[in-house]
């Protein structure tokens, strides 16, 4: 399958509308605003990495691949700190969830 194709694997191709697909290896002009990717990044970068190295973003919006390149390059005890306040913060928010049921 050729580059110019690859948008096409996305499962709302045929209903989409938006200018600057993440999966289109030639996006429009990046300042277009005019509709937002609504799918989600992990079903785009799955569909990227089927084709390695042909998109630019690798199915990241420009404002997603700018946050992926920021985290890269912090140092690790950064990274560290951050996913253990991650973790804190999600046990703290689930603690208060443990024995309601929601009908």
């Amino acid at each position: 399958m050729s580059t110019q194709h690859i948008a096409r694997e996305c499962p709302r191709f045929k209903s989409c509308s938006v200018n600057n697909c993440p999966l289109d290896p030639h996006p429009v002009n990046p300042a277009d605003q005019q509709t937002k990717c609504t799918l989600a990044k992990s079903i785009r970068q799955r569909i990227a990495a089927m084709y390695p190295g042909q998109l630019a973003n690798d199915g990241l919006t420009p404002r997603e691949a700018a946050g992926t390149r920021s985290f890269a390059k912090l140092p690790l005890a950064v990274k560290v700190h951050f996913a253990a306040t991650g973790k804190d913060n999600v046990a703290r928010i689930n603690s208060g969830k443990k024995g309601k049921r929601v009908c």
